[in-house]
């Protein structure tokens, strides 16, 4: 049997949200951890959709890796 839309996005939100951030917005509380010290990082990669056309998710995923852990080294 088929699972329908709801049951998919279910599933995809309970793989991805920490269980309380999940309980959080499925009851609409506008609650929020804290996190101090975070960096954010805007990438816009030169040449990375014809780099990526070819690869399998995989290696396009392993790069990415290997590249924001050089930026963290940094």
């Amino acid at each position: 049997m088929a699972k329908t839309e709801i049951e998919k996005s279910s599933t995809l939100l309970n793989q991805l949200m920490p269980p309380h951030v999940l309980k959080n917005m499925l009851e609409d509380k506008a609650l929020t951890d804290k996190l101090n010290e975070v960096p954010l990082l805007f990438a816009d990669i030169v040449g990375f959709t014809a780099y990526s056309a070819n690869k399998k998710p995989i290696q396009v995923v392993e790069m990415l890796s290997e590249l924001f852990k050089r930026f963290d080294q940094l």
